[in-house]
């Protein structure tokens, strides 16, 4: 019989078992019972309880626990709708319509917009000074933004979607912090409907 079979068969007998020194487990109600003469059905079912030894404490009560200060309210960018495709992509219609879906998106403040930035190789890296402004925003809310592709992309290359906004998480009013969102993966324009190769 194995060590786990062992303590289930312990538990059972409503015995305590000993986990390695790191603390007692052991059977107990969930509830109690309410009445002077209660019948099968008044006890409460049971369930397994555990307490820490001292030396399980002691082995935590130094860990240090840090704050990693990201922001909650930071823009993500999780799928894109291209209106032209009808379809979640990222390779989007050139001067297309396009939905960016996500969570604390909505536009405010002063610097706050959409941007396409080159990607600069494989591993993440964009161009920031080379941004392009999409050409319109079309609805502005905080869990999608609609945008109207800019007409200058280049076919076929790939571009981070940048959103900007001092939109608290309450989504209505201006923050004096500016938070920015990139897209996890880089998108792309397709070919111009109707154009020839």
């Amino acid at each position: 019989m194995g060590r786990t079979e062992a303590c289930v068969k312990l538990l059972k007998q409503g015995r305590a078992v000993n986990l390695f020194d790191m603390g007692i487990l052991y059977l107990t109600a969930n509830g109690s019972i309410k009445t002077e003469t209660p019948t099968a059905s008044d006890v409460p079912d049971l369930s397994i309880g555990f307490t820490p030894s001292s030396f399980a404490k002691d082995a935590v009560k130094d860990i240090d626990v840090r704050v990693s200060g990201i922001s909650t309210t930071t823009p993500v960018l999780a799928q894109f709708f291209d209106y032209d495709k009808s379809e979640y992509t990222t390779e989007f219609s050139a001067s297309g319509i396009v939905d960016i879906q996500g969570n604390y998106l909505k536009l405010g403040g002063e610097d706050s917009g959409v941007w396409l930035a080159p990607a600069t190789g494989d591993t993440g890296g964009y161009d920031s000074s080379s941004m392009i402004p999409v050409a319109k925003v079309v609805r502005n809310r905080p869990k999608c933004i609609t945008v109207k592709m800019p007409d200058t992309l280049a076919e076929g290359k790939k571009y981070y979607i940048i959103v900007r906004t001092s939109i608290g998480k309450n989504g209505n009013r201006p923050t004096k912090e500016i938070r920015e969102g990139v897209s996890d993966v880089a998108v792309s324009i397709g070919s111009v409907s109707g154009s020839s190769d």
